[in-house]
């Protein structure tokens, strides 16, 4: 993935800061207890004491203030010392597809009580995003394999409009961004972005480097890349991570991958005979082997979860579906296989293609060739012979260009980025934050380990300190790597 277009002139943005509204003001829009019940249908859960709910207006293209428009869903805790208040954060979430309102769900309940004790936490539903409005609707159509890419584009313009579409790029996020920090009332903001997250925080720095007082970017994105360079980087990374997962498997007892010949031989055969069973879930869906790789996919991310392919494996070559079941329809954070598709799960191809789908008059065999040269980095998905079907994905298909800028940042303000990884992330591989931390000359905390994002949830004290350290004193940033 990368970033769009460059920033003004320190000048420029001199006299910008100076007609920005004070912080004393605080907030042009109003704010609710979340039991409204204007929010009813916004699902939140349990909300915590305390937690306000809102919505913010913006344009749909930011170029055309007066036109169509759209409703961003927006959650806050103020800061329970005001004294120490050091502003407003805004939680930037990953996906593309998710949103950040109910942040209190997945920050470690320490590092959470940490944070608001200084800091306004702000959660966000990006455009496109259910419960913002309007949200993106590609029909239910051609999710669960039975139609192609362009069939399942073709459904996105039909539901939500070819003038949509053109507006669900990051940078018409950043633009709605810039938009809730003027709205807030904040002369800077501070940001917790992961994975996709941390691309619109790049490029939000990119074009307002003296509105931010500090970044922690976790699970980063290249913004350099393509979005060929992006999936090279991912089929290598996820090579390697399934090469981990068949190490650990082959220490249990439990696991499926026994035979003398390598792992990836057979996972492939093993993929095969469950697809061979014509296996149907609760649905009367059929299960095959696309369907079982993109739960494999998933699980993936975090050593946490591997144990849980080694039971899908084993229960789906036995025929028996509860684990399936158990990885789909009844987790609600699950994106690959789901009963009924939604927003989160058309913005992950549609956002991406907003940002990089190539030009009008698309070269279909240059496009094949570059999909096939990133098919070719990794062999442990291929149970099968890739068609053109296949490789033709929705972003060849696209109706309009991405409008993705891959120059190199800047060198960011001094102490305005705090980049996180891990050296096994299969998502957004470690290289790519080594590469950002040399555009902005930033520091790197790094944690030696496999899974996807990490940051405040957690998962390492080590991590988490240095984290909530550099939040309340940005100068105390500084490259480590933690071991726990």
């Amino acid at each position: 993935m990368s970033a769009t277009r460059f920033a003004a002139a320190a000048l420029l943005l001199t006299a910008f800061s100076a007609c920005t509204p004070k912080a004393e003001d605080r907030s042009v829009f109003a704010w609710q207890d979340c039991g409204h019940s204007r929010f009813a249908d916004w699902q939140l859960g349990d909300v915590p004491e305390g937690t306000q709910c809102g919505t913010l207006t913006v344009p749909l293209d930011a170029a055309q203030a007066q036109g169509q428009s759209v409703t961003l869903a927006l959650t806050r805790r103020p800061a329970d010392n005001t004294p120490a208040r050091l502003g407003s954060l805004l939680v930037i979430p990953g996906g593309p597809g998710q949103h950040s309102l109910e942040w209190w769900t997945f920050l470690d309940p320490e590092s959470l009580h940490e944070m608001q004790q200084h800091f306004d936490l702000i959660g966000l539903a990006p455009r496109g995003i259910a419960p913002s409005t309007p949200a993106l609707d590609c029909g239910e159509a051609g999710w669960h394999g039975d139609t192609g890419a362009q069939d399942r584009v073709a459904a996105c313009v039909r539901h939500s409009g070819s003038a949509f579409l053109a507006h669900l790029s990051t940078a018409d996020a950043v633009a709605d961004v810039e938009a809730l920090r003027r709205a807030l009332g904040e002369e800077q903001i501070n940001f917790l972005a992961y994975s996709y997250g941390t691309k619109v925080a790049a490029l939000y720095l990119r074009q307002h480097p003296a509105q931010v007082r500090a970044a922690v970017l976790d699970g980063v994105v290249d913004t350099t890349e393509d979005w060929f360079a992006m999936l090279c980087g991912q089929e290598r990374a996820l090579q390697h991570t399934f090469a981990r997962f068949a190490a650990d498997c082959a220490q249990s007892t439990d696991c499926p991958l026994t035979g003398d010949d390598s792992a990836v031989a057979q996972f492939h055969r093993l993929v095969n005979a469950i697809e061979a069973q014509n296996l149907t879930d609760r649905l009367g869906r059929p299960i095959r082997g696309e369907e079982v790789l993109a739960v494999v996919n998933e699980n993936l991310m975090w050593p946490d979860t591997w144990p849980h392919i080694r039971r899908l494996l084993q229960d789906l070559a036995q025929g028996h579906t509860d684990t399936f079941h158990a990885l789909t329809y009844d987790n609600p954070y699950a994106l690959s296989v789901v009963a009924v598709p939604d927003s989160r799960h058309w913005s992950l191809f549609a956002v991406n293609c907003a940002d990089s789908a190539p030009p009008p008059g698309r070269d279909r065999a240059g496009y094949l060739n570059n999909m096939q040269a990133v098919d070719a980095l990794a062999d442990y998905d291929n149970y099968r012979p890739r068609s053109e079907a296949d490789l033709l994905d929705e972003c060849y298909y696209w109706p309009h260009a991405g409008n993705d800028d891959l120059s190199p940042p800047p060198p960011a303000p001094a102490h305005s980025v705090l980049l996180v990884a891990q050296t096994g992330d299969p998502a957004t591989p470690y290289a790519n934050a080594e590469r950002m931390a040399a555009h902005w000359r930033a520091p790197l905390l790094t944690r030696d380990s496999d899974g996807h994002t990490l940051a405040l949830a957690g998962v390492s004290r080590c991590i988490d300190e240095r984290v909530l350290a550099y939040l309340r004193q940005p100068e105390s940033g500084a490259a480590h790597t933690c071991a726990d």
